[in-house]
């Protein structure tokens, strides 16, 4: 078996038992993908910035903020995947989208850039 095989195993193995419990919000969908998934892992999907807990040292990957520093060194899971495909695995984000309310609209223009 080759390391692509034994990665997406391990990967598949992780995302199967998130999606198994089917989290009943978006925040606790957020808390399984913080404990469950991206347990071990210190890196930032985008910028590859490391990490501790939930805050980012930005030094490590010459990361520029152009606006709020604060924000900047917060981890949040709509970073990691975009927040419609965490909506879509939760009974409220599909109501969310069934329905005309403002987070509805705020989903499908996430989904739309997604």
């Amino acid at each position: 078996m080759t390391t692509k095989h034994l990665l997406f195993l391990t990967i598949f193995s992780f995302v199967s038992s998130v999606l198994a419990q089917n989290p009943s919000s978006f925040s606790k969908a957020k808390r399984l993908l913080y404990k469950e998934v991206y347990k071990d892992h210190n890196e930032t999907f985008y910028c590859g910035c490391s990490y501790t807990g939930k805050v980012v040292d930005l030094e490590s990957c010459n990361y520029e903020v152009r606006k709020n520093t604060k924000r900047a060194k917060r981890i949040e899971a709509e970073h990691v995947v975009p927040a419609y495909w965490i909506a879509k695995l939760t009974k409220k984000g599909r109501e969310y989208w069934s329905k005309g309310t403002k987070v509805g609209y705020y989903f499908r223009y996430i989904k739309r850039r997604g």
